[in-house]
């Protein structure tokens, strides 16, 4: 019986980070949800006002034309967005939800991971790593951390491509761990890249929870608990189940065969952290997070902020968690 439930947890924690049988992400190619939300940073990382710039100096280098293009075939057209300069683009900031939610969420994120960083933790996995690019802005300023990016072997030899035309080179302190879900285990494949499970460890699992199925979810939760050093941490964002794009087969985002299929009951993911052996630390709505970072003492702000009063706008959240027994 053990053994079977290793294999199953094999298989599962394989589904959470990289999609599951049947998703629509081309070989060779990001998501085109992660192009979305890497060009909404890019945007907002050119913001005139320096005090909501997305800090992700890098989304737009990441991203090529074709990528852009990709999403125009695709039902959204942000290539008018990407080169908006002047008063054109401040508007567009002012307006734009995407871009607020995005640089919310970058900086929560980041904050987060250096505050775990500066509190002794050594290593950060990037679960489904797409384009994200803390390894590469965060390295300089943490020499000793490795970092390891998870991810499909196609879109990490797309991801690999990119690092190099863009910085150069690979950074010595980055590990791309590639696994193919149909038949590897995670905990190998980390450990073969080096991966040490008795340290204290950072997981960033950013825009994966809504596309994967709980037992998935539990299964990540449950790998964290069991295979990274006391008081190592995940930030995870997540829908709740109230969420309208949640087995809707009519949402763009379902139509580009990456759906929400996932979740969490309107309390929150506290009793499911639980389960798995977590405890949670900070767990934070749209609305908290808008409220922190986008709004001056005097409550203005050059970005366009949610009706605090409309449900659906606040129906998201980004969740921090700790291990309990390393």
């Amino acid at each position: 019986m053990m053994n079977l439930r290793r294999q199953v947890f094999a298989v599962l924690v394989g589904l959470v980070a990289f999609g599951f049988v049947g998703s629509a992400v081309e070989p060779g190619k990001p998501s085109r949800t992660a192009i979305m939300a890497a060009a909404f940073r890019a945007i907002g990382a050119r913001n005139p006002d320096a005090t909501f710039r997305n800090p992700d100096v890098l989304a737009g280098r990441f991203l090529r034309r074709e990528d852009v293009a990709l999403l125009a075939a695709s039902g959204m057209d942000l290539r008018r967005q990407m080169t908006l300069t002047g008063e054109d683009l401040r508007e567009y900031l002012h307006q734009s939800i995407a871009i607020t939610t995005n640089f919310v969420r970058t900086v929560h994120i980041d904050t987060s991971m250096r505050d775990c960083l500066r509190a002794g933790a050594t290593q950060v996995v990037v679960l489904g790593a797409g384009l994200d690019s803390r390894a590469y802005r965060f390295g300089k300023e943490f020499p000793g951390v490795m970092f390891y990016e998870v991810d499909f072997p196609p879109t990490q030899a797309y991801k690999i491509q990119r690092v190099r035309q863009v910085l150069g080179r690979l950074p010595k302190d980055v590990k791309y761990v590639p696994i193919d879900f149909t038949k590897d285990d995670l905990r190998t494949q980390l450990l073969r890249g080096g991966y040490r499970e008795t340290e204290k460890t950072f997981f960033v699992w950013e825009g994966v929870v809504h596309y994967i199925p709980e037992a998935a979810v539990r299964a990540t939760l449950r790998f964290v608990a069991e295979h990274s050093g006391a008081g190592s941490q995940i930030v995870f964002d997540y829908p709740l189940s109230t969420n309208h794009r949640i087995n809707n087969p009519g949402d763009l985002l379902a139509r580009w065969g990456e759906p929400f299929v996932f979740g969490f009951p309107l309390d929150g993911p506290s009793r499911m952290l639980k389960e798995e052996g977590l405890r949670v630390v900070s767990d934070v709505s749209n609305g908290d997070l808008v409220r922190t970072y986008a709004v001056r003492p005097d409550g203005t702000s050059s970005l366009r902020l949610p009706d605090t009063a409309n449900r659906e706008a606040d129906d998201a959240a980004i969740a921090l968690a700790e291990a309990v027994g390393g």
